[in-house]
């Protein structure tokens, strides 16, 4: 009787130790102009887990760099003055290759999670498709449908999004992501 005791502690301990490694990233905090989006608690709009859906990872930015160049470029005391960059030179300047790495690493390592190489991935923002129920176990999330209720009123015309409350990111790499959109993003219109 003590050996299924021990495998459940130690089951216990294995899944307190993963979610103790998690960081909450983002939560939804709707605007005023947002908060006619509810979430859909109709039954016969259940979310199929096995659904597709692309969310858009966005890495940091070198900031603060880029401020310093933007305050050099428009001083005219400064040796820099007048001298502007490309949009190539500023996207070079932008990233952080290491940080955008392990955020690519860490994102292959999501088992069913495939990675569009032919839409996004340049620059600081890295499309990846995944079911959504690998993208609730990857980001303890729980993607819903929500829909825009006009006046207060439900319209069974309206749009329906697939949305989450709130997400999570391993804390190795929490800093390097900036947002993912698809995520607790809804629009205005």
């Amino acid at each position: 009787m003590a050996f299924p005791i021990t495998i459940f502690v130690v089951a216990l301990l294995l899944v307190m130790s993963f979610a103790a490694d998690l960081v909450e990233k983002e939560r939804a905090e709707l605007a005023p102009s947002h908060r006619e989006w509810k979430w859909l608690q109709d039954a016969s709009k259940t979310v199929n887990k096995n659904e597709i859906l692309e969310l858009v990872v966005v890495v940091v930015e070198n900031r603060k760099m880029i401020e310093q160049i933007v305050s050099e470029i428009s001083n005219p005391k400064s040796p820099n003055y007048g001298k502007h960059l490309s949009k190539e030179e500023i996207k070079g300047i932008a990233m952080m290759p290491e940080e955008k790495d392990a955020v690519v690493k860490w994102l292959r390592g999501i088992n069913g999670a495939t990675i569009n190489e032919s839409r996004g991935s340049s620059g600081n923002h890295i499309a990846v498709k995944a079911s959504v129920a690998v993208w609730n176990a990857a980001l303890n999330a729980d993607f819903q449908y929500y829909q825009k209720h006009p006046n207060g009123e439900e319209d069974t015309q309206q749009q329906q999004i697939l949305r989450c409350a709130a997400y999570s990111l391993p804390s190795h790499i929490s800093d390097f992501v900036q947002t993912i959109h698809g995520t607790v993003q809804v629009c205005k219109g």
